[in-house]
Parts: C-alpha cells; structure tokens; sequence
C-alpha cells in the first residue's frame, strides 16, 4: 500500500512530456504558481495513470531565486533561475545527463536520506 503524504505546496501541476524539458517550456507551465509554491510532477507522454513520475516542489522566494523543497517540506536547495531548475530536473527525471546536477543530486540524496531516518 502506497504512503499517504501533502504535498509542501497547495498548487500542483501535472506535466506528461517526453524527452528534456526547456527552460521556456518549464517557466511558461509554472509561471502563474511559483510565487505561491507549486509541486510538479513530471510524466513522461504516454504515461495514463495517477501514480508514478518525479515530484519537485519549488517556490520563488523573496530574493527571486527558486527554492526546492523535500516532500516533507524541507528547504533542500536554491537554484539562480529557470535554467539550473531545468538543468535539475531534466538530469534527476533521466532526460539529460549533467555533471554538476549529479554531484548536486549526489548532496541531496544524502540530506534526503538523513531526513527519512529522523524527519525535521
């Protein structure tokens, strides 16, 4: 039996796409939700049903940086602009390989994992 959850943020936003995201693409899907936090999940194009796909909450904090959060509503990382938030997700979603996403990705895997044995 799935593991019943909230999400960090109220508006969530379903994108069902294959193959890596552009920046355009992102900005123009969350735009309208970001200021408030939105919760992305991402799909890939064929995908029909409700469960599945990647989660990343993100909110454009006061300093015009985005914020990622964990599901347990932790901040885990700021990200400069629209681009590095792609750059994340394209790399943690499998579309696009990066380098620096990965050692990113790396960091947030062990702060996650640390979250999960004792939630703050």
């Amino acid at each position: 039996m799935a593991k019943q959850f909230s999400l960090p943020f109220e508006n969530v936003i379903s994108i069902n796409k294959s193959g890596e995201i552009s920046a355009g693409f992102l900005k123009g899907k969350v735009e309208g939700f970001i200021q408030d936090g939105v919760s992305i999940i991402l799909k890939e194009d064929q995908s029909t049903n409700l469960e599945g796909g990647f989660l990343f909450n993100v909110i454009l904090n006061s300093e015009r940086t985005i914020d990622v959060y964990s599901i347990h509503k932790r901040k885990m990382l700021s990200l400069n602009n629209f681009e590095e938030l792609t750059k994340l997700i394209n790399h943690q979603s499998g579309r696009k390989f990066d380098h620096e996403q990965w050692l990113i990705s790396q960091q947030l895997n062990f702060l996650l994992f640390n979250e999960e044995i004792a939630p703050h």
